[in-house]
Parts: C-alpha cells; structure tokens; sequence
C-alpha cells in the first residue's frame, strides 16, 4: 500500500529455465545438420514421405465420382505436405543441408516421386531440390556421371508445365554450365531428342525466364559442337528464334543479345550459312532487331550489333545480290552500319592520340571493326559490280549521305597504329571508288 492509498502490485518474473545437461545438449546437436539450424529428423521425415508416396499424405484430392476424369486428373499437394516439401526446398540452398540429403538417397526418392505423381507443383519442387543439390560441385559431378540420371532428366524436357521446365533447366544449366560435367551431359544430347525439345520450348514458350534458360542451353551446345549445330541448324531452329524475339523483346529486351548469339553461331559453319540462306526470314529479323535497338530498346547493346552484322555479312558472301536488293529496300540497316564503324572508330582513335606511345590497337580487342568494315566493304563492291544491272539507288543515296562519316573513317583508318588486317579494307575501297566515282573524294593510303 503506497502513502495515496494506491496498492502497487509487484509481478514476480517466471524463473529462468534450468540449464540444459551435456545430454540435452549433444541430443540437440545431434539432430542438426552441421552447424545449421536445420533438423535431420524434419528432413529425413520429409524424404521419407515422399518415397512411401502414400496419396492420404501428399494429395488432397476429391473423388468426382467419374472413373475417367479422376484417372486423368492433376493431383492436388495435400497444403500440410507441400509446406514441408517447400521448407525442405529451402533448406536445399544450404551446402550443408544438401550434402546430407544426397548423402540419405535424395537424387533416387527425388526421380521416383516426379515419376509417380502427376502433379506439376510436385515436379516443379523435386526439380527445385535436385537444382539446389547440384549447386555443390562435388554432388554434380557425382550426379552427372549417372548416365540414367542425365537422360532421364534430358527427357523431362518434354513436359509442357512452364514452372517445372523453368526448375528443369536451371538444373541442367549448372550442369552444362561446368566444363568437368560439359562432356558427360553433351554425349547424352547427342544421342536423345532432347535438342527437338529445346527447339519446342525456344519456340512455344511465353514464359521469359524459361527461354533465358533455353537460350542459355542453345548457346552452349551449339557453341560445344558444331556438328550437333549443323544438324539442327534448319528452318525450324530460325523460326523457334524469331518466335522467342517477339516474346522477350517486349518482356526483357536485356536477353536478345544472347538470343541472336544463337544464329551468330550458326553462321560460322558452311551448313549453317547456307540454311541461314534459304529465304529472307533472317534478314527480315536482323533489320527488326536493328529497327528496336533504335526505337525500343532502352540501351545499346553493342553484342547485339556485333552479332547482327556478323550474320549479314555472312548473308552476303552467301547470296550477295538478293542480300544487297534487300539492304536496297531496307536502306536504314546500312546507315546505321556507317555509323557504327564511324563512332567506334572515332573513339579508337581518340584513345589512340590520347597515348602516342601505347602499343598499336589490336583486332582481339576491337573485334567489332574488321567485322563492321569488312561488311561495309562487301556492299560497296556488290554495288559496284552489279548497278547497272540491279540499280541500287538507295544504297548509293545512303552512301552519299553520309559521305562526311565515311571520309572521316577512311583518314582513321591511315592512322600509323590501325592495324595492317583493318587498312585492306580501306584500300580496297579508294580503288573502288577511284573506278566507279562513288564518292565525291579521294583519299590515297598512306601507310
């Protein structure tokens, strides 16, 4: 009782808890994994459900009461089931945690369950736990030596459920992404269909982060093995291409530079060229992706221009008339390649005067302009070889009009330090111009 009367009432704390004893403490500790907080009693609980796979447990499926649709229809994860599974798919991201769930059988109940269920939720998780598992290089290499294991996996890629595929080929691209496991999954592409269902999905797919992953793939087999590219390189693969760029083009402009990478590689074999040849679709996708980088596209993307040019040019060594008649009606492909070589060489060359004592420039730093050069080259000589007969208005308007920028590549171009490979091109074009006039003036090469 306070002075005012008031009675102040004093709530005794709960008292601490007794410290635990050494066996507490080691029966705690034993049933973590490692030095985490995870639980191997919760794990190995979890793992085993899924291999007894008893449908009570893992489904909350209701019977319809028609034996045909309930033999067809999609089972429904049990909420209590897939709460543990996608914890187990968390703590899959834990070296630690992985190691021990391949250490008690995960790789073999993971395969068995996407076998047994027909669920996509499911299958999309057991994906997402084998992806996490081979995050540790040492359970790749394991895994990818089970030639079983790579061509079952290989042959899931036919499945039509975007958000497993999307598990599917995260997976799959840590495994090709490593140069130890490269060539153990390359031999199982070889020999299985897994490239047409690449070539489906690349096609088919609206969902951006399963192409990034596709295209990803593409990019590295056929940068692997140029046979399996010949072999694949047809007018499938470049409507697949195309059908992808209207997709991530509008979604995430950031992937098209990889996506045009793939027809970059296809024009570095004579097979490839030659089907990339067969009829104007790749021109007509080159001037669209030239067309957005100018309009759309938030930035620049120099790999992108690098990879547009480089299959042009590829294009006119193929079909070098009907390639010109169509740069003709789509003039701007050309301006813009004057351009281009104009600002790359220009800032070459100011970085060249800025360090007159710097070693002279080198191709294998500057690949873009021998590439920008030669292309611009082969137009000029088209065109001067076959005006009469094909006109070619345009390209020699276009050239006209941008007269001062090639002026101003030529004189970069005599610069001591270009290399001796660059300065050909140059050369070739003053004799063209000194024979047929295209431009206004002269310039004699000088070094």
């Amino acid at each position: 009782m306070t002075s005012n009367g008031v009675e102040t009432v004093i709530y005794a704390r709960n008292p601490s808890p007794p410290p635990l004893t050494e066996n507490e403490k080691e029966s705690i500790g034993a049933d973590h994994v490692g030095d985490t907080i995870f639980s191997k009693r919760f794990i190995l609980s979890t793992l085993l459900k899924l291999y007894k796979h008893e449908q009570h447990v893992l489904y909350s499926n209701e019977e319809t009461g028609n034996e045909q649709d309930d033999e067809t229809r999609e089972d429904t994860l049990n909420p209590v089931f897939e709460n543990e599974i996608c914890e187990l798919w968390d703590s899959a991201a834990n070296s630690d945690v992985a190691v021990f769930i391949h250490e008690n059988q995960g790789k073999d109940i993971f395969i068995d369950a996407v076998e047994k269920t027909t669920s996509p939720r499911l299958t999309e998780i057991c994906f997402g736990i084998l992806g996490n598992l081979i995050c540790v290089d040492a359970v790749k290499v394991f895994y990818s030596q089970d030639e079983s294991f790579r061509s079952t996996l290989l042959g899931y890629l036919c499945i039509t459920d975007s958000l497993s595929l999307v598990e599917l080929t995260r997976l799959l691209n840590a495994c090709f992404g490593s140069s130890e496991t490269l060539p153990l999954w390359m031999s199982t592409v070889s020999n299985s269909s897994a490239m047409e269902n690449i070539i489906t999905i690349l096609q088919n797919s609206l969902n951006v982060q399963l192409l990034q992953h596709i295209i990803q793939l593409v990019d590295i087999i056929f940068d692997t093995d140029s046979e399996l590219m010949d072999k694949y390189a047809n007018s499938t693969l470049f409507y697949a291409v195309r059908e992808s760029y209207h997709v991530i083009s509008n979604k995430n402009e950031e992937l098209v530079p990889d996506l045009l990478y793939i027809l970059q590689l296809v024009s570095t074999t004579e097979t490839g060229v030659e089907q990339l040849a067969v009829d104007n679709s790749t021109f007509l996708l080159l001037n669209q992706c030239l067309h957005d980088q100018q309009n759309l596209f938030i930035t620049e993307k120099p790999s992108l221009l690098f990879s547009l040019y480089s299959i042009l040019g590829c294009l006119l060594y193929a079909k070098p008339v009907e390639v010109a008649t169509l740069i003709n009606e789509n003039i701007n492909i050309l301006g813009y390649l004057v351009t281009t070589l104009h600002r790359l060489l220009s800032e070459l060359v100011d970085n060249v005067d800025d360090d007159d004592d710097g070693p002279a420039c080198d191709d294998d730093s500057h690949v873009p302009v021998p590439v920008y050069l030669e292309v611009f080259h082969d137009i000029c000589h088209i065109y001067c070889t076959r005006r009469h007969n094909d006109g070619f208005e345009n390209i020699l308007s276009c050239i006209k009009s941008h007269e001062s920028q090639i002026k101003d590549i030529f004189d970069h171009c005599n610069k001591e330090k270009i290399p001796s490979e660059w300065k050909k091109f140059i050369k070739n074009l003053s004799s063209l111009n000194k024979q047929h006039c295209i431009l206004d003036f002269l310039i004699e090469k000088k070094y």
